[in-house]
């Protein structure tokens, strides 16, 4: 992460003491705005934190994290305060959901619908993936009370320890086993990219396409099939595009980092990959499908 710091420099495997009197120098007497997104822990805030000059007037560190030990380290370190994020508010919450269920129907619930669909945006606790997540589900659903009712009673009750990742897998899990099985394989096969990672189009389907987890229908190329999946995936709001070409076809892709840990998370329940070491240097060597 240091060495994103000083793009441009010349690259180097310096030791970090090295690396981070370079940042300092390289940042002294500027002005600078900097932004870590998601820190997972204590030390690396701390080893960033160590490398940046001190008393430069007028910078700014923007920190994101979902752990509050790493935000109560930062308010410790310096003069910084903690903006604690809340989940949607209820109007913008059901804006948000109608607008994916109902696209069709000018982001309008109809009456008969109304009392499920309030039950099921409630479970989503205000976390706008999770509402974007289900609510595109049911767009691709009978509109029909009954089947509201299933879907919403499958929303069980919550797992594992992360409070945000919890609730995104349960709302995920009725989005996952509404897949085909093809296409569930080239959900899951997000697993082996490293978090933050986006991915070019045409790699991603030479990818799918030699693993097999293409079905060629009568009359389309692999690769036609394989931009329907991918097409479908963005859809359904499970994959999101980094960036577009110039003709409107997507050039990249990637899967938000909630997402990606689901994705984890039921590569290992289900045997489809085996993790043998995580690395956000570059492209992923070490894991096995």
């Amino acid at each position: 992460m240091l060495k994103q710091l000083c793009k441009g420099m010349e690259e180097s495997n310096l030791p970090i003491e090295d690396v981070r009197a370079k940042v300092r120098n390289h940042l002294q007497q500027r002005r600078y705005l900097i932004v870590l997104d998601d820190v997972w822990s204590k030390d690396d805030w701390e080893c960033i934190v160590n490398a940046l000059p001190q008393g430069s007037g007028g910078s700014k560190i923007v920190v994101t994290s979902r752990n509050h030990n790493v935000a109560n380290s930062c308010v410790e370190s310096s003069d910084y305060y903690i903006l604690e994020l809340k989940g949607l508010e209820w109007k913008k919450a059901w804006h948000l959901f109608c607008k994916k269920a109902f696209p069709s129907n000018e982001g309008f619930c109809p009456r008969e619908l109304l009392e499920w669909s309030q039950k099921i945006v409630k479970k989503c606790e205000g976390l706008p993936l999770a509402i974007a997540a289900v609510g595109s589900l049911l767009s691709k659903k009978r509109q029909n009370p009954n089947e509201w009712k299933k879907l919403h009673d499958s929303l069980g009750s919550e797992i594992g320890s992360d409070y945000n990742l919890a609730i995104i897998s349960r709302i995920l899990l009725p989005s996952y086993k509404d897949l085909p099985n093809n296409l569930k394989n080239c959900f899951l096969y997000f697993s082996i990219f490293p978090e933050d990672y986006s991915i070019e189009r045409g790699r991603l389907i030479c990818l799918w396409i030699a693993e097999g987890f293409i079905k060629q229908r009568e009359g389309k190329t692999l690769e036609d099939d394989a931009e329907d999946y991918l097409s479908e995936l963005i859809g359904r709001n499970l994959v999101e595009v980094s960036k577009w070409d110039f003709d409107g076809r997507v050039s990249s892709c990637r899967v938000q980092n909630l997402i990606r840990e689901f994705i984890i998370l039921k590569s290992k329940e289900e045997n489809f990959v085996k993790v043998l070491a995580e690395s956000n240097l570059g492209f992923p060597t070490d894991y096995k499908i």
